[in-house]
């Protein structure tokens, strides 16, 4: 049923949560600022954990406090697999889901924005309003190439996501297949997948090994959840390259290396 009506306050934050929760295959994100609302982040890293795709659109971090804030989620979200681009004359907020649902206001992606001031917008899932709206930013913010991309690598991530969701041993092999990928988020993706496919043995032990390659891997989130992966399979043949990870370039790659030798060190 479409739906069309206007959204006010608090609204607008249920509304956007809502979106980015039931999302299935992609986000788009407009926000000329978005820092101090961790339940948002997390809802943003969920999304991105589950294979959807991501492309937020804001403003350089500006200096000070609240500028380290929003460069500190810009990187967190571009670690987790997230496509950002920086816009100077970006002034619209909108966020869109799967290309049918909307969520157009007043509101930056902030706190106070969201959950404190007087804010006025709408929420919509007819496509007369939704399809002029994605147009115009496909063609004037985003870009039509990385649009038609973005797309495409959507619907492959969340098939992905899906293979270790269904819990069925028939599907390591094509999981393994997608770790020699060239797309970091298929690598990352199909690592998290195998994790949760861990208790099949002795199938899983297949992708033991190019498991434990993907932990010098140029991209530390797929590090990251390579190392994840192992903790829950259990093979102690990744050790030695976990241990090699303690020392890494990024905090939350040597926490996964570091939680998964307490286990596999037992």
């Amino acid at each position: 049923m479409l739906e069309t009506r206007t959204i006010c306050d608090k609204e607008i934050y249920d509304s956007i949560m809502l979106l980015i929760k039931n999302a299935k295959r992609d986000i788009i994100i407009t926000s000329p600022w978005i820092y101090g609302c961790k339940h948002l982040q997390d809802e943003l890293v969920d999304a991105l954990d589950r294979g959807v795709n991501l492309i937020l659109v804001t403003r350089s971090p500006s200096e000070g406090r609240f500028g380290e804030e929003q460069s500190k989620i810009i990187n967190h979200l571009k670690s987790r697999g997230a496509k950002t681009k920086i816009d100077e004359y970006l002034h619209g907020k909108v966020v869109i889901a799967d290309h049918k649902s909307m969520v157009i206001s007043s509101s930056n992606l902030v706190e106070k924005s969201l959950l404190t001031n007087h804010e006025i917008g709408i929420f919509s899932t007819d496509s007369n309003l939704v399809s002029p709206c994605l147009e115009h930013l496909q063609k004037r913010v985003i870009g039509e190439k990385l649009t038609k991309d973005f797309i495409k690598e959507g619907n492959i991530q969340h098939k992905i996501w899906e293979l270790g969701q269904f819990g069925d041993a028939k599907n390591i092999d094509t999981l393994i297949s997608y770790l020699n990928s060239k797309e970091t988020n298929y690598r990352r993706l199909a690592a998290s997948a195998l994790g949760k496919l861990s208790r099949f043995k002795p199938q899983i032990y297949k992708a033991v090994p190019q498991l434990i390659f993907l932990l010098k891997d140029k991209r530390p989130q797929v590090r990251s959840y390579a190392a994840i992966a192992l903790k829950k399979i259990g093979d102690k043949r990744a050790i030695s390259e976990l241990k090699n990870l303690l020392n890494d370039e990024k905090w939350y790659v040597q926490e996964g290396a570091k939680n998964a030798l307490k286990i596999l060190e037992k």
